[in-house]
């Protein structure tokens, strides 16, 4: 008990001088209690040097809103419609835009709002990574720790970027992860419908495990209906923007207008043309990768699969996930639910090479295959993260950052 103190304590001290040298060292005992804590400090410490580096993107949003509000006058007649005065706002999903709020209320920093939101979003996301660690029996293996690499960056921390969407996303993994791999208790369905509060949008994913209850769990059915809806796509958005429109409540009108048109899914197509490729490809790795891990868990452990109640109870789920999420994905957006999907999915192979590697040899043997491919991925992830990594992050720590611009990791590479 002493001893773990003061490991405790010198790694604490340590994050005081190098923070990211501290996670590090708190890396190499990846099951103990410390090491999460101090992931998410880390997260924090990115947050608070986040690096906006363009002006289209979501977070530049994000910190003129902050500069507006904190410039505002608040008065009892105007204090709800402050934070909920955009097209984004809503009294269904305010916990984004009423953070931005409280925090405006102190100061119009942009980076105190983000380390804000990487405090509320690292929570989530270490404990979502850490859940699936210690369901892992024993030391990593070298398959495994390859598997964690995709976990670990298929919703990275750096994506405070577009804090409401992938915010919601982690807490309704938080939610979901103990419910499929734990107990079907109803306060973690709870927990995930929590995530409706950040992003409406996530109505779609709780709808789908409430009815999943009552649809069928037949495997073969159900891996038929993910390789039809894995090839076509079903959905008309002008028939059913015009039904929503018909039932939805009110206040969803703006979002449902935005969202589920033809126009905006023209524009997002037009911007897709302009996407740089490693972006676009990154994508399709892991979907197509998913496609086949899918395939050797039906034909090869099906039977191993069925005999275990958790087990069965997550793959059923993986597979109503996905087909949900193909044949919805021309909906502008919604394709991003698609990394709930992936998420789960990934954690399941990671499971099963880890903790019962005789069973699933083929699974494991296809994850090695498939190793240089998703170094690609893993690659192209830290790409994107070094955009917004301030190498002050990597260099520096919580004294010497106070007041200090620094610049990009990427773009410190690129001179």
């Amino acid at each position: 008990m002493y001893k773990r103190y003061r490991i405790s304590l010198f790694v604490w001290a340590l994050f005081l001088v190098s923070p990211l040298v501290s996670l590090c060292i708190a890396l190499r005992s990846y099951k103990g209690p410390l090491v999460k804590n101090v992931l998410w400090a880390f997260i924090i410490f990115y947050g608070f040097n986040f690096v906006i580096y363009d002006e289209f993107m979501d977070a530049n949003r994000y910190a003129e809103r902050l500069v507006t509000l904190h410039r505002t006058e608040v008065g009892f007649d105007n204090f709800l419609g402050l934070f909920l005065s955009d097209d984004e706002s809503s009294f269904l999903d305010m916990a984004g835009p009423l953070t931005t709020f409280m925090v405006s209320r102190f100061t119009e920093s942009a980076a105190a709002l983000f380390g804000v939101y990487a405090m509320i979003f690292g929570f989530f996301y270490s404990r979502n990574v850490f859940f699936v660690l210690g369901l892992a029996e024993g030391r990593l293996k070298i398959v495994s720790w390859i598997v964690l690499s995709i976990v670990c960056l298929i919703i990275p921390f750096w994506s405070i970027n577009g804090f409401r969407f992938w915010t919601a996303s982690q807490l309704f993994l938080y939610g979901m992860l103990p419910y499929l791999f734990e107990e079907k208790k109803t306060k973690y369905l709870l927990i995930s419908a929590c995530s409706v509060l950040f992003h409406f949008s996530f109505a779609i994913p709780v709808a789908v495990v409430l009815f999943s209850r009552v649809l069928t769990r037949n495997l073969t059915v159900l891996y038929v209906a993910f390789l039809v809806s894995f090839l076509f796509n079903f959905i008309q958005l002008q028939p059913l923007q015009e039904f929503l429109m018909q039932y939805a409540p009110d206040f969803l009108h703006t979002k449902l207008h935005t969202y589920v048109n033809e126009n905006y899914a023209g524009n997002l197509e037009a911007a897709q043309e302009t996407t740089k490729w490693f972006v676009l490809f990154k994508s399709e790795l892991i979907r197509y990768f998913g496609l086949i891990f899918i395939s050797i868990l039906y034909f090869l452990n099906r039977n191993y699969i069925k005999n275990n109640v958790v087990l069965m109870n997550a793959f059923c789920m993986i597979l109503y996930f996905s087909v949900i999420n193909n044949v919805i994905a021309s909906i502008p957006s919604v394709g991003r639910f698609q990394l709930l999907n992936y998420f789960l999915l990934y954690s399941f192979v990671l499971l099963m090479v880890q903790n019962d590697q005789e069973e699933f040899i083929w699974l494991k043997r296809s994850v090695y295959l498939a190793a240089p491919l998703l170094a690609i991925f893993v690659a192209f992830q830290l790409r994107i993260g070094f955009q917004t990594i301030n190498i002050l992050t990597i260099t520096g720590n919580p004294f010497l950052c106070i007041g200090e611009k620094g610049k990009a990791v990427l773009d410190f590479f690129k001179q």
